[in-house]
Formats: C-alpha cells, structure tokens, sequence
C-alpha cells in the first residue's frame, strides 16, 4: 500500500467532516430560509453559548462564531467516525448503515443531552430556528456524507488509493521465452566497414542499408539456404558435360 503524506494524511482525517459539515450547514440554512431565517441556524449555535443577544435578526459576530464552531465540531466529529468505520472495517450497505446510525447517535447526544439539557437556558434562539424533523434529517445526511467519503465505502472515496499489486512473470517469461506483450530485443546491426564488429548504434546502421520488402527478404533468405546445393549441381553437371565432350572426341 502506498504510504500516504503527511498533508495528504491530515486532509484524509479533515476533509470528510468538512464536506459533511458544509452540507449539513446548506440545509439547515435552507430550511431556516422558509421557517424563521437564513442565518438563524448557525447563528443560534453561538447564542447557545452565551454568543450574542437570543433572537434571529442578524448578528455578524454571532453568526461567524456560529459557522466557525459548527465546523470545527464537523471535523472532530468526522474525525471520530472514520476512526470507528476503519477500526470495524466497515463497508458496503453495512457501511451506510453504519453511517446512519452514527448520524442519530450525534443527534441525540447534541439536541437531547446538550441543547435540551446543559444548554436549555441559552438554546431557545437555536431550538425555534428549524424544526426538530429537519435536525433529524441532517444529522442522517451528516452520516451518508461521511460514509461517502470515509475509506472502504461503497462510494468513490477522498483517500489515496492503494497501489495495485504487481503482476507475478509469467512462466513463459520465468523460462526465458518471450511473451506477447514483452517488448522485443533490438538486433544487432553490423558494419561492413568495420569487420564484423557489431554496430552499437543500431538505428545508424538501419538509417544506412535500404529497407528490403518482405519479398525480397524471402528471396535473400531462400537463395542462402540453396547456395550450397545448386553449387554441388553446378559442378555435377559441369563434370557430366566434360565426360561427354571427351567421349565425343574419342570417337
């Protein structure tokens, strides 16, 4: 497997929750839109912590520290997910639901345990932004976003991929025979001028001889194979024309 960098690293920890964050935060600002306002959501987060006077007209300090602490909490939060997803090698359907489940966990334990509970005295201006539906639905997208991008998920993911496995040589290659897809050795070439020491240059060598056609390689090729056999019937057939010519000469 490739090892991965140590930038690369960090944004395969930061980048899920912060994409999962970001969507999370479109939403509830788009339903806020029809049911109180649009900054209403993120702003009612820094309300929550004392941030700002309750109530939803705008309040820029409010609403940046809302934004800033909405996706600080993404990223731990992805963080801790794909923690658990790479712990339990989660994957599949199995990983999706994973996900899910993962999202209601968060949503309980911030809307029941901390806005309901810790913060009830401060949460007012937060809990009256959106309906309570509309934080459920978030916290199941906030889970399929981060299973889309956490690794070993049934969606394309962010993380680096692993380096393919090499191809074993084949056992045509292991003993010595070429295979289809293995380049070819280049031939030698050799010199005339230089008494048959190859040529290291091979493609001087080719730029000089003129290229043959295949029938002519064919030709070359046959007349090399027969050369010794039409000079031994040469040779017959001279001896045979010199016996005659003497016989004629006798008689």
């Amino acid at each position: 497997m490739l090892q991965e960098s140590g930038t690369r690293k960090v944004l395969n920890w930061v980048l899920p929750g912060l994409i999962a964050g970001l969507v999370f935060a479109m939403w509830a600002m788009v339903v806020g839109l029809f049911t109180s306002t649009l900054w209403a959501p993120p702003q009612g987060i820094a309300q929550s912590i004392g941030v700002g006077s309750p109530g939803h007209n705008f309040q820029l300090v409010p609403f940046v520290v809302g934004l800033m602490g909405h996706m600080m909490n993404s990223i731990v939060l992805g963080a801790v997910f794909i923690a658990i997803a790479r712990a339990l090698r989660l994957q599949g359907p199995v990983a999706v639901v994973g996900g899910m489940v993962y999202g209601v966990i968060v949503y309980v334990a911030m809307y029941w345990v901390l806005l309901r509970g810790l913060l009830s005295s401060t949460s007012t201006s937060f809990l009256s932004a959106n309906p309570e539906w509309s934080w459920v639905a978030a916290h199941l997208l906030l889970g399929v976003v981060l299973v889309s991008l956490a690794a070993d998920s049934p969606l394309p993911s962010l993380y680096g991929r692993t380096a393919r496995p090499t191809a074993a040589p084949s056992h045509s290659l292991a003993r010595g025979v070429a295979s289809p897809l293995s380049p070819l050795p280049c031939p030698r070439s050799y010199s005339a001028a230089s008494s048959g020491t190859p040529n290291r240059n091979p493609s001087r060598a080719l730029a000089r001889r003129p290229a043959r056609s295949s029938g002519t390689n064919g030709v070359v090729a046959l007349m090399m194979y027969l050369r010794k056999p039409m000079a031994e019937a040469l040779s017959a057939a001279n001896r045979c024309a010199l016996t005659t010519s003497s016989m004629s000469t006798l008689r």
